[in-house]
């Protein structure tokens, strides 16, 4: 139980990480994402009444954002390139794929 008044710290970083609900958590798979997780199991913008208030800013403008790079440019990988190969993420200010490379192609 929690004391009244005590300060509590909850860590998502352990949460998106426990492997009894993320299977080789460490290793970059989008393809887990193709189902949606179990309840309270993936928060990026935290859940219930003290969520992040720009969650639904940031989502709205992730879209235009790739709606505008997805216009006018084509993404491909490089040549050569297999996506089975990034198998790691770099954990910073964000959490992003290792050694992910794509090509931004201009659309005719």
């Amino acid at each position: 139980m929690c004391k009244k008044k005590s300060n509590n710290l909850f860590l998502f970083l352990a949460v998106h990480h426990d492997e009894d609900y993320w299977p080789d958590p460490w290793k970059f798979i989008p393809d887990r994402f193709k189902e949606l997780p179990a309840p309270c199991t993936f928060m990026p913008f935290n859940t219930g009444p003290r969520s992040c208030l720009g969650a639904n800013f940031s989502l709205a403008e992730q879209c235009i954002i790739v709606a505008k790079l997805l216009r006018k440019y084509k993404i491909e990988f490089p040549q050569g390139f297999k996506l089975e190969e990034v198998t790691e993420v770099q954990i910073g200010a964000t959490i992003k794929a290792k050694n992910l490379k794509i090509q931004l192609i201009t659309r005719n």
